[in-house]
């Protein structure tokens, strides 16, 4: 009877080893099914960051070259305009600098004129819009030419001579615009009665 019993526990003893093997086994395997998760988890983190950062390069790369085109438009919309770039002078160069920046800047904000009044064509706004803009840009493009002109020749005998034609001719301009409720802005005319004086004593420092 006792020999039966010994048997039955030795059975069982080798059952509970087998278990405890197989348990070992599966926490072998648990621990690695971990371990690979954990490495999965980890590079989908790196993916995610990667992606993020990469995002954000796209979207720098992005607003650098809206930057450019809006510089490059802006650029090609002055010059439309009758406004070009100047050589540098050796004199007085931060002076005119300045003010050809601020002139730039009246062109591209379009406040060298002003609207006093809505203009309509045909009842319709946007065509009276459409006729402001056209008659202020072929204004504003010849003054600008016949001001270079002016920057161009500008000497001790004839200063006076070339800041009264500036004047007269912005005159003009506005006594033809001004029937049509619209002017060109002074502060734009003062810029270039200043552009034409830094002119005329980089003249006479060069002489």
């Amino acid at each position: 009877m006792f020999k039966k019993y010994k048997e039955k526990i030795s059975v069982m003893e080798r059952v509970i080893d087998d278990l405890k093997e197989n348990n070992k086994n599966l926490n072998s395997i648990i621990a690695s099914l971990n371990e690979q998760i954990k490495t999965k988890d980890d590079e989908i983190k790196e993916l995610h960051y990667n992606y993020d950062d990469i995002i954000k390069l796209k979207k720098l790369e992005i607003n650098k070259l809206d930057e450019q085109l809006n510089s490059y438009e802006s650029k090609v919309e002055i010059k439309r305009l009758g406004f070009y770039d100047i050589k540098e002078p050796l004199y007085y160069k931060d002076e005119l600098a300045n003010i050809r920046q601020k002139q730039r800047q009246m062109l591209i904000n379009k406040i060298y004129y002003n609207v006093s009044d809505k203009w309509y064509v045909n009842g319709d706004s946007k065509q009276g819009n459409s006729l402001i803009k056209f008659l202020t840009h072929i204004s504003i493009t010849s003054f600008n030419l016949l001001c270079d002109n002016c920057m161009d020749k500008v000497n001790v005998s004839n200063n006076h001579a070339l800041e009264s034609k500036i004047k007269r001719t912005f005159e003009n301009y506005n006594n033809e615009l001004s029937r049509n409720s619209v002017q060109l802005n002074k502060t734009y005319l003062n810029l270039k009665l200043d552009e034409l004086n830094i002119n005329y004593k980089i003249k006479l420092a060069k002489d």
